[in-house]
Parts: C-alpha cells; structure tokens; sequence
C-alpha cells in the first residue's frame, strides 16, 4: 500500500484488517495502541528517507547498494 493516510477509512474497515492479522502482530499492534506510538526500527528510518528522495537519486542509491551487495 503506497499512501497510509489521506482516506478516511470506518473503524469496521480498520477493524476488518486487524482480525486478518496473525495472532504475534495483533498482540504488537495492541502493545503499540497501548502506548500509543511505536518505534521506528533503523531500517523503516533510512526506508523513510530514502523515499523523500526525488526519484534519480532514489535510481542512484539503488544503483549504489547494488553495487555495495555485488549483485
């Protein structure tokens, strides 16, 4: 899914998609909801600013990492 926000969607769609969860996330979405917030790992951080990139840079960056991995 590209876009998280900007459609307003009804607790029953959100509720919908909770219950098609597996047990282990439903129990990490309800210890996020508890908290209300979750941390970023490093990974979803360096995901997050890769994609505010505009997209030649995003095409260098891949190109980079591919190069790094030897693939």
């Amino acid at each position: 899914m590209r876009h998280l926000t900007g459609v307003q969607m009804t607790k029953e769609q959100v509720w919908d998609r909770v219950t098609e969860l597996r047990r282990r996330d439903k129990q990490e979405l309800l210890s996020w909801m508890k908290a209300d917030g979750r941390a970023m790992s490093q990974l979803e951080r360096v995901w997050a600013m890769y994609r505010q990139l505009p997209a030649v840079m995003r095409e260098e960056l891949q190109s980079d990492l591919d190069r790094l991995l030897g693939s």
